[in-house]
């Protein structure tokens, strides 16, 4: 795929995590681009994980394909079976804007409705109310992305011998819930559950860096360090959060790794942000 592309797909990575809700059937519109395997694979994710680990394993895959998958991507985006095409022109525009060019797209609008005829005294009192805006109409992106995240499997719980371990830290990971977290609650202190599920979030290897390895780069660790990692026993999160807690980080520094131009999960984000019930403006990504 050429660099531009790839980079298109970095940059929007978290907007098309947020608008596409159904990757399974994104994946049938790119039967030229994706095998069998590969469809069984953004399935396999979607049940087990939900769509928004699903969409980011689709366009993990889709980096490695050929020439003409970006393209194909960008149309099956415009097919009726997606109806994504402002989501294209976002992609379209992106790539326009990285390429030097000028004169982009502007995205589609709704158009203004035609003037009305005043309705006379009678109709006032006879007609019904009229229905409310447009924009009343439409739930916001976090709605949005809180449904896709409640889709996700349930967290499993640790088996009881894990409270026993003589690992460091350990006799902090009760399940006991703290009710009132801050950004300068310290790491150790935030909920079990929801260090658990971003744990589930982070682990896994094949989203090209928006993922453990991506966040201790985020964290200026040394690549020795990211190899001790690899070999964690309780996983290469867990152990990433140990050293967290070493260094006491708080909430705060973790919400602006996650934010990082090479991570960029707004999905966890908004796990920590609802798990520990944090201000709706903490998810507004930072300016790259």
């Amino acid at each position: 795929m050429d660099k531009i592309h790839k980079k298109v797909l970095s940059n929007m990575t978290v907007v098309i995590m947020q608008r596409i809700t159904n990757p399974v059937i994104l994946s049938g519109c790119l039967s030229s681009v994706f095998t069998a395997s590969d469809k069984e694979e953004i399935e396999a994710k979607d049940r087990q994980l939900g769509p928004t680990v699903a969409t980011q394993h689709l366009i993990h895959l889709l980096e490695k394909r050929g020439a003409d998958a970006f393209q194909s991507f960008i149309e099956a985006l415009k097919s009726h079976a997606m109806k994504q095409a402002d989501l294209a022109l976002d992609l379209e525009n992106e790539e326009r804007r990285l390429r030097g060019q000028s004169g982009m797209k502007r995205a589609r609008s709704i158009p203004p409705q035609a003037p009305k005829e005043p309705r006379t005294e009678e109709e006032s009192r006879t007609s019904p109310s009229p229905p409310p805006p447009y924009s009343a109409l439409i739930r916001s992106n976090s709605e949005m992305y809180e449904c896709s995240l409640e889709q996700q499997s349930p967290v499993h719980k640790q088996p009881q011998s894990f409270a026993s371990s003589s690992e460091p830290y350990q006799e902090q990971l009760s399940p006991s819930p703290v009710r009132n977290c801050t950004v300068d609650t310290l790491i150790k202190d935030i909920p079990f559950g929801v260090r658990t599920k971003v744990e589930n979030m982070m682990n896994p290897d094949e989203f090209n860096n928006h993922n453990w390895k991506g966040l201790a780069g985020a964290m200026g660790m040394s690549a020795d360090n990211v190899r001790q990692l690899e070999g964690e026993r309780k996983g290469k999160m867990a152990g990433l959060f140990d050293r967290m807690m070493h260094t006491k980080r708080t909430v705060k520094d973790l919400l602006e790794f996650l934010k990082h131009p090479e991570v960029q999960r707004l999905d966890v984000i908004e796990e920590i942000v609802h798990g520990c019930k944090l201000p709706e403006e903490l998810l507004v990504p930072t300016e790259s």
